[in-house]
């Protein structure tokens, strides 16, 4: 699992993965990569999770879902331990999870939106840093992991409003400010 550089991963091999999809309630991949398997996208409907899974067990057997409300900690907490009871570690945490609000997109001030938009820093922003947390504690205890945030270029420019650049540029800062506390455990964050 760890070699090289602390922290690093040789390969992909045989590593378990924790891939939160996109929205407030969602279901997550959890499963053994084999080589560059690994999930390629989020989804949020049972159906759609299921289908994902589905594909996934093709490749690897080993696959399981994970339904949780990323609003909730102790759902975060519990879907982290669940990747540890299930394969015994948790190598890479991917922070993907965001809420959507419907106005998100629509071409208007923020403050013509409705305030509920500011959800997608709790499910996204805040439940990244609650996961993050909770894998860190057992990437640290194991000695080696990865935890990486999804971002996007709406962190640096006006994109859908103040609310949703804070989100995404806190997580474009999640991989600098977890980093080197990190790789002084033989973990990190990208």
């Amino acid at each position: 699992h760890a070699a090289g550089q602390p922290g690093q991963l040789s390969d992909a091999s045989g590593c378990v993965v924790v891939y939160e999809s996109v929205g407030c309630i969602g279901w997550m991949v959890l499963g053994r990569v084999e080589g560059d398997m690994a999930p390629a996208h989020g989804v949020g409907s049972t159906d759609e999770m299921a289908a994902v899974a589905d594909d996934i067990r093709r490749i690897n057997p080993e696959v399981a879902t994970f339904q949780a409300d990323m609003r909730e900690e102790a759902q975060v907490e519990a879907l982290v331990a669940y990747a540890v009871e299930r394969f015994g570690r948790l190598d890479i945490l991917v922070n993907n999870a965001a809420y959507m609000h419907r106005q998100l997109i629509e071409k208007k001030p923020f403050w013509e939106k409705e305030l509920a938009a500011v959800g997608i820093l709790d499910v996204g922003l805040r439940s990244a840093y609650v996961a993050s947390w909770h894998a860190a504690k057992m990437m640290v205890r194991q000695g080696s992991g990865t935890i990486a945030f999804s971002s996007s270029f709406g962190a640096s420019c006006y994109m859908h409003g103040p609310a949703y650049g804070a989100g995404r540029g806190g997580l474009a800062g999640g991989s600098t400010l977890f980093s080197p506390i990190l790789s002084r455990k033989h973990a990190r964050a990208d």
